[in-house]
């Protein structure tokens, strides 16, 4: 089956077996863009994707070898800035329709038709590098038990070491850090986060995010993630490689036993008081998986407000063409930007609808409120329509 079929096929069925089915039956061309398209490793930096305009008559497929030497240059920064969108505009416009259209969604990094590389790999073993942290599902006192042990829940920027590079769990690498870099053995494997401590979080994201230096933050590790070996072991050889590097910006995060559900209390309430996001709490011997599970649980403090809509952004890379999020006011007219905890059906229906839902109540959780009376970690999760429409 063609690829263009591929693509056709998958959008228009929601079950994941006949997606697999489908997938099974890739030639090497639909091979090549699910690579192009999920591997983890590989970005484009193209936050706008240009509209497309086509050439008459187009010419171009997106399997065509001067699409794939776009592409290695753009992921490889060899093009960039200006030079990079006027290049990809210049070549979009000379593709077929449905080429253009996978063309954009390879930018984007998701090829639209309901897969994840987790259903890729389930029909082509392998074929997508998987890549990621273990995640804490919310704190269930129900799964609690008397093997737990416990750590602060830190807050910062979360990272994996790889390759000699800082990552962020999406892939991408964290620039500035050469005070680590240089002391952690490129063959290294680790987990953690990244943090200065002498500013708020917010500022903290954003310089370690951007290509500045930034000398201040430490690297807390968390995990040393190695599959198939219990948390004990892993923990233990964290400490080890952390004591070896004897470097002061780099250290250990300490792990507890939870010696009842009290003491989990109790330390829960310290946490908050000494100013730390809450507790992360574990199987001591649980593997390590990388994606979101009961193997890690967070109790931390959450907070919520009904907040009226003033405004709306729109998504960039795979949420282009539809809602980013909403700007809800805050008391003292502090305007908060929330782009989390829609749908893609919610970000579709809000963004084409959207005299509809201005002036509408949601309620939004968030972590706490920043010094300058926003929200941190601001999520939306769902329309008051049993309240009061705001005037």
């Amino acid at each position: 089956m063609n690829y263009i079929d591929v693509f056709k096929e998958l959008k228009e069925t929601r079950s994941r077996n006949v997606k697999i089915n489908i997938l099974q039956q890739a030639d090497e061309d639909t091979r090549n863009i699910l690579v192009a398209a999920y591997d983890p490793f590989t970005h484009y930096f193209i936050n706008k994707v240009p509209k497309y305009k086509p050439a008459s008559p187009p010419a171009l497929s997106v399997c065509n070898p001067i699409i794939h030497r776009l592409l290695t240059e753009l992921a490889s920064r060899t093009l960039s800035g200006n030079t990079a969108i006027n290049e990809v505009e210049y070549h979009i416009n000379r593709m077929y329709a449905d080429d253009a259209e996978i063309f954009k969604n390879i930018l984007r990094k998701d090829l639209r038709c309901g897969i994840g590389v987790s259903t890729i790999n389930k029909a082509i073993p392998g074929l997508i590098t998987e890549f990621g942290c273990m995640l804490a599902k919310k704190y269930d006192e129900s799964r609690y038990h008397d093997d737990l042990w416990m750590s602060l829940k830190l807050d910062g920027l979360r990272t994996r070491f790889r390759n000699g590079k800082f990552l962020t769990r999406n892939g991408h690498e964290i620039h500035g850090l050469e005070h680590l870099t240089s002391e952690i053995p490129s063959d290294w494997k680790l987990d953690g986060e990244l943090k200065d401590p002498t500013i708020h979080f917010q500022e903290t994201s954003g310089d370690i995010r951007s290509f500045s230096a930034a000398p201040n933050t430490e690297l807390f590790v968390l995990d040393y993630p190695i599959i198939d070996t219990p948390f004990n072991f892993r923990y233990k050889k964290y400490n080890d490689m952390v004591d070896v590097l004897t470097h002061k910006q780099i250290h250990a995060v300490k792990h507890i036993p939870v010696k009842s559900k009290k003491h989990l209390n109790d330390t829960f309430e310290k946490a908050l008081i000494a100013g730390y996001e809450g507790l992360v709490i574990k199987p001591r011997t649980h593997l390590y998986t990388p994606k979101r599970s009961w193997d890690w649980m967070k109790l931390k403090a959450e907070h919520s407000e009904d907040l009226p809509v003033v405004g709306f952004f729109e998504g960039e890379g795979k949420y282009e063409g539809m809602l980013g999020g909403v700007i809800v006011e805050r008391k003292g007219g502090v305007n908060v930007r929330v782009g989390s905890g829609f749908s893609d059906a919610e970000r579709e229906n809000i963004w084409h609808d959207q005299d509809n839902f201005i002036n509408q109540l949601v309620e939004v959780k968030y972590h706490e409120e920043t010094p300058a009376g926003s929200l941190r970690h601001p999520v939306y999760k769902g329309f008051r329509y049993d309240k009061n429409e705001v005037n």
